[in-house]
């Protein structure tokens, strides 16, 4: 049997792509989402038009992408290795 990390094959890949690659990619997608992707493409991509209370939660939605969801993405990832 094949092993690597000190683990079978397998387990290493999996211990990889959950531990390490998921978090990484759920990273760079909040970051992106939240200050590369435009702002009209993503209201178009979510349905929302130009009414008050919906830019109201799209502004909040964007905070949360830019801010709060990449450190809760950091602590979980720093917290699974203690």
């Amino acid at each position: 049997m094949f092993t690597s990390l000190g683990r079978p094959s397998f387990d290493a890949m999996d211990f990889l792509v959950s531990n390490l690659l998921m978090p990484f990619g759920a990273l760079c997608l909040s970051l992106f989402t939240g200050y590369i992707f435009k702002k009209a493409l993503a209201m178009e991509e979510l349905h929302l038009d130009e009414k008050a209370w919906k830019q109201g939660l799209f502004q909040i939605w964007l905070f949360l992408l830019r801010f709060i969801i990449p450190i809760i993405i950091i602590v979980v990832f720093i917290a699974q290795f203690m």
